[in-house]
């Protein structure tokens, strides 16, 4: 029998909370005050991390990821290659569409 998404709640529970705990902030918190409220939690480790984790989703990522998993399994690679070609466009284009402010120039209009 196949399996379905609800049927490993190790994946869905946490993924259904964490849903709904960004509804509940994006609902009551005001535009802004999450990033007062995250920025004393910075520290130097986790900043070094993020800044490099957040080029994961970056083509040359895909690239590196794709031609690795062509050496383990071509069908994973050609899943790669077109979750790459449908997520960048997409990402970029509501980036476009969305149009929000970065916090730094956020803060300084305010």
């Amino acid at each position: 029998m196949k399996k379905v998404f609800w049927d490993t709640p190790w994946f869905f529970i946490p993924a259904l909370l964490f849903l709904n705990i960004g509804l509940i902030v994006l609902l009551f918190v005001p535009h802004g005050f999450e990033i007062l409220f995250l920025n004393p939690l910075r520290a130097e480790p986790l900043n070094t991390f993020f800044r490099w984790f957040t080029h994961l989703g970056d083509v040359p990522a895909y690239l590196v990821l794709g031609l690795t998993a062509m050496l383990w399994r071509f069908r994973f690679a050609l899943l790669i290659a077109l979750a790459g070609l449908i997520i960048l466009p997409t990402s970029y284009v509501l980036k476009d569409q969305i149009g929000t402010d970065r916090p730094v120039t956020f803060f300084s209009e305010i």
